[in-house]
């Protein structure tokens, strides 16, 4: 878990990562971050004037952060320099949220396997390329989410990411066990991002939000699931 450490904020224990005046944070336990207050409280712990989060539906929708006001749908958040102490925000119970690092701005993808089926990841990647010429050297960041261990699949969810995704990306992230399919979704993310050029290699907290207990998870608790907030933004004083 190199880079990553644990802080207190407000008596909650976060996940923390922080290079270069950007940080990436996510809760621990089992605060509930759907709930808005909970957002508020946070906001007001890490000095931000506000946290942009959008409604989300397992899609390739990537807004401009600066422009959501309501509960716009999408599962992408985009944000430039520009945009002084505002934080983007994804919750999650077991999906992966993706951060990339641009040298003036930072995409936050909340990634499920119907969402890296629709495209999110190329879409962003094409959103990032129309700003960068070159989008080699940017900075990936993983945060907690299931890994291959705990999620087992079925075929026909496999079957159905073969319908969207290149082979090489479907057969890395699948493994299967005494007659079992399971599935990773960071290893067929950081395959996917390898074909697409990028040559940075993913810088990942590796905990699996299931079986470490530390985190909300829908196939741990089912609808029982609170959701953990997984928060980005760039500034000079470390929370």
């Amino acid at each position: 878990m190199g880079g990553w450490s644990r802080v207190i904020l407000g008596g909650e224990e976060f996940l923390l990562k922080g290079d270069q005046g950007v940080f990436f944070i996510h809760s621990m336990g089992n605060r509930d971050y759907r709930i808005g207050k909970a957002r508020e409280k946070l906001s007001i712990l890490l000095g931000l004037s506000r946290i942009v989060k959008v409604r989300q539906v397992h899609s390739s929708i990537i807004l401009d952060a600066e422009g959501v006001r309501g509960s716009e749908e999408g599962d992408g958040l985009f944000l430039s320099q520009q945009a002084v102490k505002v934080g983007i925000a994804v919750l999650t119970a077991d999906c992966l949220p993706l951060l990339f690092v641009a040298p003036r701005h930072l995409l936050l993808l909340h990634v499920g396997w119907r969402g890296l089926r629709s495209g999110i990841i190329q879409k962003g990647l094409s959103k990032l390329r129309s700003l960068y010429s070159d989008i080699r050297d940017i900075r990936i960041w993983f945060g907690p989410s299931i890994k291959q261990c705990c999620y087992q699949v079925g075929i026909e969810m496999v079957r159905e990411l073969e319908g969207g995704l290149p082979q090489h990306v479907v057969e890395a992230g699948v493994a299967e066990r005494d007659g079992k399919v399971f599935f990773s979704l960071d290893v067929a993310v950081a395959r996917l991002l390898e074909l697409e050029g990028v040559e940075r290699v993913p810088e990942k907290c590796g905990l699996c939000t299931c079986c470490s207990g530390l985190f909300p998870s829908y196939r741990r608790e089912g609808n029982w699931a609170s959701r953990m907030i997984s928060l980005a933004w760039r500034a000079y004083d470390h929370p």
